[in-house]
């Protein structure tokens, strides 16, 4: 409990925090959510669908914390189902980066943008970034102005060389934080 007390005490106007894996708490949501005609929902338990409950554990911590994005929504290799959308839409309206190999790319529910996180990057500065090059053409061609990248245990240095590899070939690129990276990203679907 000191590091939050620390972290929020020595905030610069420029930081920003936001929830990590599926916010708080780590799990997979599709799975709270009980369905027998899906395989995936009476793997782990019989228990009666609870993603109200989920509901009600992030909406206090994410008021505590003022918190509203979800930066990276684990679900495993379960789909994404519409009641998850709809559960998190209650808790993270700013927005949600959601890990899914499949489904939309990017999904609006209740004014809350749900973009997914296609690429990972490895601790490699140059091979990071031609990845991220690629996937950001990748998305372009496909009408998607916006890109989510995944990078672990990252130094504030390593991101500046990607952005910088970045900007090197593509100048137009640009690197925000995720505030504005959803609102953005809101606006230019509601534009279409």
């Amino acid at each position: 409990p000191m590091v939050f007390d620390y972290v929020y005490e020595t905030k610069l106007p420029n930081d920003f925090f936001i929830a990590g894996d599926s916010g708080a708490g780590y799990l997979n949501p599709s799975l709270l959510v009980a369905d027998d005609s899906r395989e995936h929902s009476r793997v782990h338990s019989d228990n009666p669908t609870n993603i109200d409950t989920w509901v009600r554990h992030n909406q206090k911590y994410f008021q505590k914390f003022d918190l509203s994005i979800v930066g990276f929504l684990l679900n495993g290799n379960q789909p994404m189902v519409d009641e998850v959308y709809e559960a998190y839409s209650q808790f993270a309206p700013d927005g949600v980066i959601v890990s899914v190999l499949t489904g939309p790319e990017v999904k609006v529910v209740n004014d809350v943008v749900f973009g997914t996180m296609p690429i990972y990057l490895d601790n490699n500065v140059d091979s990071a970034a031609n990845a991220l090059k690629g996937m950001i053409e990748l998305r372009a061609s496909k009408g998607l102005n916006f890109t989510a990248a995944r990078s672990v245990i990252c130094s504030p240095t390593y991101i500046k060389g990607v952005a910088d590899k970045i900007h090197e070939t593509n100048p137009e690129v640009e690197f925000v934080d995720a505030y504005n990276f959803f609102d953005l990203w809101k606006q230019s679907l509601e534009n279409e």
